[in-house]
């Protein structure tokens, strides 16, 4: 979508002078929709940055014991996040803010996404701790083999 409407923007600005003028606006709910609402994907392939050079040293059990306990540390501070980002979205919402662009979108709506995309990211911790224990021994460890 953002290529898209990029494309489309430089192409009118080189051939008829003319600018859509919201391609900055719908590229950057694009780019907040893509960072936010793919943390849960990220965390489920193992693509969040881990330092683990002794991690690798432990036995499973220490490793699913030790991932168990970095997931439960991690959920109060993703709930702070939820918590701080749906405030936000609820006083854009009830101030009725726009952003003071061309389309002059809510400043709810990619809020809203925020909130959303880190909502689902706690979902999948949650999961991950209950998981069973081989899934939560891979949560974060690549495979040998």
């Amino acid at each position: 979508m953002m290529v898209v409407v990029v494309t489309i923007e430089v192409l009118m600005r080189f051939f008829i002078g003319q600018s859509l003028q919201v391609a900055e606006e719908i590229s950057s709910l694009g780019l907040v929709a893509l960072i936010f609402l793919s943390l849960p994907a990220t965390f489920r392939s193992r693509g969040f940055l881990r330092i683990d050079a002794l991690y690798r040293l432990f036995s499973p059990r220490v490793k699913t014991s030790l991932t168990r306990v970095f997931l439960l540390l991690s959920l109060p501070v993703v709930g702070v996040y939820v918590w701080q980002l749906a405030v936000l979205a609820f006083d854009s919402w009830r101030r009725g803010t726009r952003s003071d662009m061309a389309l002059g979108m809510p400043n709810f709506l990619p809020q809203a996404v925020m909130v959303a995309g880190v909502a689902l990211l706690a979902v999948v911790i949650v999961a991950a701790i209950f998981a069973p224990g081989r899934s939560l021994q891979h949560s974060g460890e690549e495979e040998d083999g």
